[in-house]
């Protein structure tokens, strides 16, 4: 297994996360421990580098190590690329959290629309495994408009950037300005930290 696309992540984000900045509130900040930060690190690489013998969910750290490492070497005069980078990241979200609950709630069962009772894992609902993971409830992470995310804490707020950002690198395509872009990835990246 090749360790140094995880340690280039690993240095840039205790370069970057030591502190989560608010994506609502730019006075809002919250410092992170150093062993925090490396123990989120460390369960994110962990989790990544597990052996699943669902097929789906095999592959996930080459593509996700792939696509930072598209993101973090591409000239920033490339945004169509940046953006693709960028979407690639966000389109992850789903498969990572459906690895975690494959991994560690193999037997959690979910209720469909219809009633049909399937493994949390196989949802397509990116909110019920945050739900099952005690993280945040359905309800809030699906609230619309600034000015309630603004009195939120950095942590969620960068939840709710990452849940909208997956949302559009899955269904649609766009372009952002580069300032855009790098608040996008920021907020992604601290999506992933943050589960």
């Amino acid at each position: 297994m090749d360790t140094s696309n995880s340690v280039e992540f690993k240095e840039y984000c205790l370069q970057f996360y030591r502190e989560l900045n608010h994506p609502y509130s730019a006075e809002k900040k919250i410092k992170i421990d150093i062993s925090d930060l490396e123990t989120a690190l460390d369960i994110f690489d962990g989790v990544l580098s597990l052996d699943c013998q669902e097929k789906s969910l095999c592959g996930l750290r080459e593509q996700f190590y792939s696509a930072f490492n598209s993101y973090l070497t591409l000239s920033r005069k490339e945004i169509g690329l940046l953006c693709n980078s960028a979407d690639k990241l966000s389109a992850l979200i789903d498969p990572f959290l459906k690895k975690v609950a494959f991994c560690l709630m193999p037997n959690k069962q979910f209720a469909t629309d219809s009633g049909k009772l399937v493994p949390l894992w196989r949802t397509s609902r990116y909110v019920a495994i945050l739900e099952s993971l005690d993280i945040i409830r359905a309800r809030e992470i699906e609230k619309k408009g600034p000015d309630y995310w603004q009195k939120r804490p950095a942590d969620l707020a960068i939840l709710r950037v990452g849940f909208t950002a997956r949302q559009k690198g899955v269904h649609e395509s766009h372009i952002f300005s580069l300032d855009e872009l790098e608040r996008i990835v920021y907020n992604v990246v601290g999506t992933y930290l943050g589960l």
